[in-house]
């Protein structure tokens, strides 16, 4: 039997409300030349039903039942039996674009040195769509990764000749981080990509699994965290771990304290990372840069004391020129409200 070019690996479970759609989507591919390889994984709706009807209707259609394991397990399940040299993820309620796997198996064949490439990614359901712009380059994914995931996992297409023994392996300890430690892992042996191109759709919606089970995502990724912080020679107290988190997350109150304390934080890994050179530069420098930009628009309600605290940092000497464009405008409209007030009062006082 001849091997497809692309092997798509979907997990199933319960996902019987949107599958069709995700399934037509594979289906309908430009790239033709491909295998569906669908682990349910213990599924106790109609997924079971759906996927046999799709299975005989069109032969591209390979099927696996397992007692309900996790994702980690069933996309594990789904690399043993993928039998092409391009592993393509797809989720059961997500939709692939037409071009998706044409444009991202040209991308690789371009590219033999990257080992994992993802794609732009628009939210469809029920929040308002909005469109993510990942890193798209090695050096800025690597850096990304230190404080959170760099891919899209179900725009996700693996190389899978870039791994050892056959394929990627997810490791079921890091449940709902499972993608993640694998990117941080394979960093090291592979060069990393996203395509700048939309090819992929992302729904958002309340019975995802993704959001039933996000509080379980903390303590895996607070391991990752560590191990990385580790790489720069820092070992990380637990307080030390919450603030990293809540600087890559954005998820905490803005204070003044906050503020200093996230700037020698960052302060601290730029000096790190000097010292070890663990992650590349420039490319280092610009996303601290740019996270400290961030953490001070998290902060402007703090008034003028936050602008005087994040440009005398050193840290907002890296700043690139798209955020320093930002920040004039930021100052150009601060300029023109404080005018405006100016010329409200000087109106006031003339009455």
């Amino acid at each position: 039997m001849t091997s497809p070019l692309v092997s798509v690996l979907m997990p199933a479970y319960d996902a019987s409300r949107f599958l069709p759609e995700a399934i037509d989507s594979i289906l309908r591919q430009t790239c033709s030349d491909l295998e569906l390889v669908v682990v349910d994984d213990g599924s106790a709706d109609d997924t079971a039903d759906i996927l046999e009807r799709y299975r005989r209707r069109d032969g591209r259609v390979r099927l696996c039942r397992q007692p309900h394991s996790g994702v980690a397990a069933a996309l594990n399940r789904a690399i043993e039996l993928a039998r092409g040299p391009y592993l393509a993820r797809m989720d059961a309620d997500d939709v692939s674009l037409p071009r998706r796997l044409a444009t991202q198996v040209a991308f690789l064949d371009a590219n033999p040195e990257v080992g994992i490439c993802g794609t732009r990614v628009r939210t469809i359901g029920w929040k308002p769509s909005r469109i993510s712009r990942p890193c798209t380059d090695d050096a800025a994914i690597r850096c990304q990764l230190l404080f959170a995931n760099a891919f899209a996992h179900s725009s996700v297409m693996m190389r899978r000749a870039s791994f050892r023994d056959g394929g990627p392996r997810y490791d079921p300890a890091y449940t709902e981080a499972q993608d993640y430690e694998l990117w941080v892992r394979s960093a090291s042996s592979m060069r990393l990509a996203n395509v700048p191109e939309v090819l992929h759709e992302y729904r958002v919606h309340l019975d995802q699994v993704s959001r039933r089970r996000a509080g379980e995502t903390l303590e895996p990724v607070s391991r990752i965290h560590r191990s990385q912080l580790h790489g720069l020679g820092i070992d990380a107290s637990p307080d030390e771990l919450s603030l990293h988190a809540a600087i890559a997350l954005l998820q905490f109150r803005p204070t003044r304290e906050s503020l200093l304390r996230a700037e020698v934080w960052l302060r601290r890994l730029r000096a790190a990372n000097d010292a070890v050179r663990q992650y590349p530069e420039p490319a280092f420098s610009r996303l601290v840069a740019e996270r400290w930009y961030q953490l001070y628009l998290h902060s402007a309600r703090l008034g003028p004391w936050a602008w005087r605290t994040f440009r005398r940092s050193p840290l907002a000497e890296g700043t690139p020129a798209s955020v320093a464009g930002a920040l004039r405008e930021l100052a150009a409209r601060r300029r023109r409200r404080l005018v405006s007030i100016a010329c409200s009062l000087a109106g006031l006082r003339g009455r």
